[in-house]
C-alpha cells in the first residue's frame, strides 16, 4: 500500500527522514505509520489521472483544517518562498501549487 507522507519524520529503523508529501511504500510498517499520524493512505487522485486538480478535493480540505503557522512550516520544508505577512488563503494557494 502506498502511503503519503503528512509529518515529515525520521525513521529510526532504516535511518531515513521522511520529508511532507513523500509517497512511501512501506507494507510491513504502514500500520505503525498510520498509528503514529506522519502518513495517511495514498489513493491516486483526479490530478495524477488527468492533471486536472478536482475542485473541493480531499487535500484542499486537508489545507484548510491547518493552521498559518503549520502551512507556514510546510512551505519551509518544500523551500517555497512567501511573504511573512501573506494571508491564509494566499499561503493555501501556494502549498497547493508547490504539492
Amino acid at each position: 500500500m502506498k502511503c503519503k507522507v503528512t509529518d515529515g519524520f525520521f525513521d529510526s529503523k532504516k535511518g531515513v527522514y521522511h520529508p511532507f508529501g513523500e509517497v512511501i511504500i512501506d507494507d510491513e510498517r504502514e500500520k505503525e505509520f498510520l498509528a503514529a499520524g506522519v502518513v495517511s493512505k495514498f489513493e491516486k487522485k483526479t490530478e495524477e489521472l488527468t492533471g486536472k486538480k478536482e475542485e473541493g478535493s480531499e487535500d484542499d480540505d486537508e489545507i484548510k483544517d491547518l493552521k498559518v503557522t503549520e502551512i507556514k512550516n510546510k512551505l519551509d520544508e518544500l523551500g517555497v518562498d512567501y511573504d511573512p505577512k501573506a494571508k491564509k488563503d494566499e499561503l493555501m494557494q501556494l502549498l497547493k501549487e508547490a504539492e
